[in-house]
Order: structure tokens, then sequence, then C-alpha cells
């Protein structure tokens, strides 16, 4: 997938404004298969660290690119996600899901995302080959 792909699809989400001009976008369109959907996208804070979290119609991308270095990413199947949830605050927004092993729980996101989140959360997870 190209960035200009994943650009395209923020905007059709509404979400552009948000994140069209992140550092994650490059890297992340490495990572996309060309026939992946992204459902949506959200930043929150995680581990001490701001990270971009794509969801897409098969998996959950969570990235995390530094001024300098190497950006780090994890790559989780949605299948693989046990539970989820949101909760919408003034200010600081949380989203979180959980898998077997470990619970994500991203803090100071944007408010406007959760009902994206909570949607893409919903959709139905396709089957891809690998």
């Amino acid at each position: 997938m190209e960035k200009r792909d994943i650009t395209e699809r923020l905007q059709e989400l509404y979400i552009y404004d948000l994140y069209g001009f992140k550092r994650e976008l490059k890297p992340l369109a490495m990572i996309l298969n060309i026939d992946e959907t992204i459902n949506c996208m959200a930043t929150g804070i995680f581990e001490g660290k701001r990270r971009l979290v794509c969801v897409t119609d098969y998996r959950v991308i969570i990235l995390f690119v530094p001024a300098v270095g190497i950006p780090e990413n994890t790559i989780i199947l949605r299948d693989g996600i046990i539970d989820y949830e949101a909760s919408e605050k003034f200010f600081t927004s949380t989203f979180s899901f959980s898998t077997k092993n470990m619970n994500f729980k991203f803090k100071n996101t944007q408010r406007r995302i959760i009902d994206l989140f909570l949607w893409a959360m919903e959709q139905p997870i396709k089957e891809y080959e690998d």
C-alpha cells in the first residue's frame, strides 16, 4: 500500500485533519497489505510513548516512530483480541483492548475517535491467506 492510499482512506473516515501528516504513515504504508482496509486510526499514550494505532479489517497495528531511530511496531490479529472498550471524557479519552497475554490501554486520545474505534472493532474480520 502507498502513503497516498492511506491519506485517501483517512479522508473517507473524516480523520485526515488529525492524522494526514503523521510521520508514522510512511512506515505504516510498508506494513499494510495492498487489499487491507483501514477502519480506524488513533493515537494514544501506551507505556509512556505516544503511539499510532491502526485498526484494519483483520489486524491491529501499533506504531512508534521516534524522531531519530528505528520504528517499533506491534501487530495483533483481530481474532486474537478478547475484549475492547473505550471511555469518553472531555480531555482524556481512552481506549483499550486485551489479548490472551496482554492488555493495551491508550490514554490521552482524541475524543472524536472513540466512536470510530468502537465501530472498527465491531466490523467483520476478513480472512487473509499468507
